[in-house]
C-alpha cells in the first residue's frame, strides 16, 4: 500500500471515530464509571522511515531510510500509566523506547559531508545506521463530553521528553560521525473512545506539537505528531459489588481472583512523526506500524 493512501484510511478512521462520538455526546457530564488507574503494556511492531537531507556549511548529504535502505522491522515494548485526578481530569505517563541499527546509500552534489568530514568517495556513500529514540510523555486529559454508552471526547495537553542519538559510520571508509539531542516539545490534541457493542469499542489518540531550541543560524526547529488508534476488547468485567440473595438482603460477594480490575486487550495502529530542522539541514524521522497491548483499569 502507498503511503499516501495508508495515510488516507488513518485520517478518515480517525475521523469517522471523532465524529461518531460528538454527535451523540451532549454537554460536558463526568463518567460515573470512571477508573481510578489505568496501565497497559505491549508491543509495538514498527518500521523506520525518514529523511537525511544536510545543505548547510560543511554539510551535503542526501538519504532516506527506506529506499536504498535495509532497516529491518522492529519490535518494541510501550508502557502507559494513567491516574485520575478528578471527576474529569486524568494524568498519564507513557513510554516508547526504540531502537534501529542498519544502513542505507547518501548521495551528495559533491562529497558527502557530515560536519565537514567526508563520507565515501564520488559524491556517494554507504553508511551504517545505530539509532535510539527514548520517548517519554507526560499528558494530562480534560474531559469535553461523554455518555455512558456512546464513549466520550478528552483534550490532551502535555509535553514529551525526546532523547534522539545517531551514530552514522562509513561502510567503506573509517569515517563516523554522532548525533545526539535532548529536547521537551509542548503537545496538544485530543483522545476520543466510541462505543461499538457492550465488549468493543474504538479508541484514538492524536497530539501534535512544536518546540524551538538556541538562537540565530543555529537555531533548531522541532515538530512531532503522534497517532495511536484501534480498537479493544473487554473480556473480565468487573464483579458487582454485591449480590441480593434475596428481598434487601444483599451480602458482599467472593472477591474475584483479579481483584475490581477491568482487563483489556487492544490491537491497534501507532504511528509517530520527528522532524527536525537547523537552517538547510534537515531530519524527519518516522516510526509507524501495529501493536498490541494489554490494559488493566482499576
Amino acid at each position: 500500500m502507498k503511503y499516501k493512501k495508508a495515510g488516507f484510511i488513518k485520517f478518515l478512521f480517525t475521523a469517522v471515530l471523532v465524529f461518531n462520538v460528538f454527535i451523540f455526546l451532549p454537554e460536558v457530564s463526568a463518567r460515573p464509571d470512571k477508573p481510578e488507574n489505568g496501565f497497559e503494556f505491549g508491543t509495538w511492531r514498527n518500521y523506520l522511515g525518514g529523511t537525511l537531507g544536510f545543505a548547510n556549511t560543511g554539510y551535503d548529504l542526501k538519504g532516506d531510510f527506506k529506499k536504498n535502505a535495509d532497516f529491518p522491522f522492529k519490535t518494541v515494548a510501550v508502557f502507559g500509566y494513567t491516574y485520575k485526578l478528578g471527576s474529569r481530569s486524568d494524568i498519564c505517563l507513557r513510554a516508547n523506547l526504540t531502537k534501529n541499527t542498519g544502513s542505507f546509500k547518501a548521495a551528495a552534489a559533491n562529497n558527502v559531508l557530515i560536519n565537514n568530514v567526508a563520507f565515501g568517495a564520488g559524491g556517494v556513500s554507504n553508511i551504517s545506521a545505530d539509532m535510539r529514540f527514548s520517548d517519554y510523555e507526560l499528558l494530562a486529559s480534560r474531559e469535553l463530553g461523554a455518555t455512558d454508552r456512546n464513549g466520550f471526547v478528552d483534550l490532551v495537553y502535555g509535553a514529551k521528553f525526546i532523547r534522539l542519538s545517531l551514530d552514522l559510520k562509513d561502510k567503506d571508509f573509517k569515517m563516523e560521525n554522532h548525533y545526539l539531542r535532548q529536547f521537551v516539545v509542548p503537545v496538544a490534541g485530543f483522545h476520543a473512545q466510541c462505543r461499538i457493542d457492550d465488549k468493543w469499542r474504538g479508541y484514538t489518540w492524536f497530539y501534535a506539537g512544536t518546540a524551538k531550541a538556541d538562537g540565530g543560524a543555529s537555531e533548531k526547529n522541532y515538530k512531532t505528531i503522534d497517532l495511536d488508534a484501534g480498537v479493544e476488547y473487554h473480556f473480565t468485567p468487573r464483579e458487582p459489588d454485591y449480590v441480593e440473595i434475596g428481598p434487601g438482603r444483599p451480602e458482599t460477594p467472593v472477591p474475584p481472583m483479579w481483584g475490581k480490575v477491568d482487563w483489556y486487550v487492544k490491537l491497534g495502529y501507532k504511528e509517530r512523526y520527528f522532524k527536525e530542522t537547523v537552517g538547510a539541514n534537515v531530519i524527519r524521522i518516522g516510526h509507524s506500524g501495529p501493536e498490541v497491548k494489554f490494559a488493566a483499569r482499576f
